[in-house]
């Protein structure tokens, strides 16, 4: 079996403040692409069953793959679950439930209706818990939406099942380079390159395999000759793979080589010519603070996937640098429309109205954030709601400063700044 995903797919991205986003830029979700984008030289992907949507996915969709693969002629069940978990075997009625679900959800993914997709993976998961393909359908969808954890239990639950698929060990891998608070980050990007590394060994064609070698080796701060090697053998395999000569930009900088990193940059925005390549590109400029680069390839990205989570996102984030907030704003109530990460979502909207001014709104936008919000990232909360209690005290609303003070402790019981400012306000009242 092999999981279907294309080059995008990426999700690497917003994180404190105003914006987060990953500071060694993956881009958004892993194993998508527009209309006829895949990893180019990448293994041929399975003939779709007749249930499988006909196209591959765009950045934020990945295809779920169908039982055979037409280029090997091997069946999924020779990666499949251990005999004791595939010992019943499923009648023609459930293979055909099962099918039509994957469809329905992949249906759902490319139309950015996160919630219906969702629905549709966990019926078929239920179906048939052995078969990989639900468990990458659900892990796709919270890659999307940049639901960590859940991507994450996902990813590996698909591993578990299909142990040799590289496409499985590249989207793990790329979930476990995002730079979220935990205790052993360092230990998660080890893991990410080791999982990269066996992609290469079981695609050595793969230039995604190999460009995600290459970023999770920069994350661990190696940027010598072997990650240089891994970005460039990429190239070699893909000379049109935008991504890889973005992240050579990026190293070149680190090392200090600000002209070979400008030239790489320019091949990178020159070869972007797809939604999921220019988002992923989009990314890699952004980590660099190159924002108003990015702006152009977004915009293309938008107009031709209206409702990529991702997309938005990134623009939106370009915008609220560039202080056009009113058309951020508009950009980030757009993708809330299909269910996509109200966290971050909130989270960008709470820096647009504190931005402004509008202390209030930017409270009440955090109230929501508050709702959904991931239990590795109340600590970036708590920050922004005390950023938020310091505008109230500013304009003399000591009483709203101190509720903030309160939610920002009441989420980080560290967070000794909002004690000590909840002190300072009884004590002058």
């Amino acid at each position: 079996m092999r999981a279907v995903f294309s080059v995008v797919a990426f999700a690497a991205f917003l994180f404190p403040a105003a914006v987060y986003s990953q500071d060694l830029g993956s881009a958004n979700k892993l194993f998508g692409g527009p209309k006829k984008e895949s990893a180019a030289k990448a293994p041929k992907k399975p003939t779709p069953s007749k249930s499988s949507p006909k196209r591959p996915v765009s950045a934020n969709k990945t295809r779920i793959p169908n039982q055979r693969s037409a280029s090997s002629g091997v069946s999924r069940s020779k990666f499949a679950a251990p005999p004791s978990e595939a010992a019943v075997k499923p009648t023609a009625a459930v293979l055909q439930r099962f099918e039509a679900f994957l469809a329905e959800g992949n249906a759902a993914r490319d139309a950015r209706s996160y919630t219906v997709a969702q629905t549709a993976y966990e019926k078929a998961s239920l179906l048939l818990p052995q078969d990989a393909r639900a468990a990458i359908g659900l892990g796709n969808i919270y890659s999307d939406r940049q639901l960590w954890d859940q991507a994450e239990q996902q990813y590996r639950t698909a591993l578990r099942l299909s142990p040799v698929d590289p496409w499985v060990l590249i989207a793990l891998s790329y979930v476990l380079s995002q730079p979220i608070v935990v205790d052993d980050l360092a230990g998660r990007y080890a893991e990410a390159e080791r999982l990269a590394r066996r992609a290469t060994e079981l695609a050595p064609k793969n230039a995604l395999a190999f460009d995600r070698l290459g970023v999770a080796m920069e994350l661990r701060g190696l940027i010598g000759s072997e990650t240089e090697d891994a970005y460039l053998r990429a190239v070699e395999l893909d000379p049109g793979f935008a991504p890889a000569y973005a992240h050579l930009g990026r190293l070149m900088r680190r090392r200090g080589m600000s002209a070979q990193a400008q030239s790489f940059y320019r091949t990178a925005i020159s070869k972007a010519t797809h939604t999921s390549t220019m988002i992923l590109v989009a990314e890699v400029l952004q980590s660099e603070q190159r924002f108003r680069e990015s702006e152009g390839l977004l915009r293309q990205a938008v107009e031709r996937d209206p409702y990529n989570h991702s997309a938005l996102l990134l623009l939106s984030k370009a915008l609220l640098t560039l202080e056009r907030y009113s058309e951020a704003e508009t950009l980030l109530r757009k993708s809330l429309e299909r269910g996509a990460n109200g966290f971050r979502t909130y989270m960008l909207l709470a820096s647009i109205n504190l931005r402004q001014g509008n202390v209030p709104l930017a409270e009440n936008a955090l109230l929501q954030a508050l709702r959904d919000v991931p239990s590795n990232e109340k600590a970036i909360l708590a920050q922004k709601f005390e950023a938020v209690g310091d505008a109230y005290d500013r304009s003399g609303k000591t009483a709203e400063a101190e509720r903030c003070f309160r939610q920002s402790l009441t989420l980080d019981r560290q967070r000794t700044t909002a004690a000590a400012k909840i002190g300072q306000l009884r004590k002058v009242n």
